[in-house]
């Protein structure tokens, strides 16, 4: 049986998104006045990306859908800043992927007590691909940490629209009796 929207409202599913998405627009408007007043670098931004995720899965515990993103986020955040200080001195590329395959298994260990999905998984996994292509040529406005500050937002005003917190369409009845979703 599926969650109806009186059930949802009841449960605080609502809620949950709204303090979600307004932490990720908060990160997003916080990171882009700290790079744009130089507070910090670019080499700064996946850290703080990651942070952002993690408090925002956090405000909604089980939950908080951004959980598998901000460890990997977070861990690739953590291995950029190792190889920039020389702490890490192997090649940047495979330091990007091996500190995103940390949050990946970490994400992995955390999977049935934070109820993380595959589909989250996997566009962690996705997203920790397109990092380790970072390099291709891209133009340099890409690498300004304001591009990924901005982004963050759109992505929590996303979050924010009223068709988000639509119900979920109703299962037939056919499907019910057989288990299905």
């Amino acid at each position: 049986m599926t969650a109806t929207t009186d059930d949802r409202a009841r449960t605080g599913y609502f809620d949950v998104i709204r303090h979600r998405s307004a932490l990720v627009l908060i990160g997003g408007a916080l990171l882009l006045l700290l790079v744009q007043f130089k507070v910090v670098t670019i080499y700064y931004t996946p850290l703080f990306i990651g942070l952002t995720y993690l408090a925002a899965a956090a405000t909604a515990g089980r939950r908080g859908a951004l959980w598998a993103p901000g460890f990997v986020t977070t861990c690739w955040g953590i291995g950029v800043l190792l190889g920039r200080e020389k702490v890490v001195t192997i090649d940047t590329r495979l330091n990007y992927l091996i500190a995103g395959l940390i949050g990946v298994v970490i994400a992995l260990a955390f999977r049935y007590a934070l109820g993380l999905s595959v589909g989250a998984l996997g566009l962690a996994v996705a997203f920790g691909v397109i990092v380790v292509y970072e390099f291709v040529s891209f133009p340099s406005w890409v690498y300004q940490g304001g591009v990924f500050a901005v982004m963050l937002a759109v992505w929590g005003l996303w979050d924010l629209r009223p068709e988000s917190r639509k119900a979920p369409a109703p299962v037939s009845a056919t499907a019910d009796r057989q288990g299905r979703s």
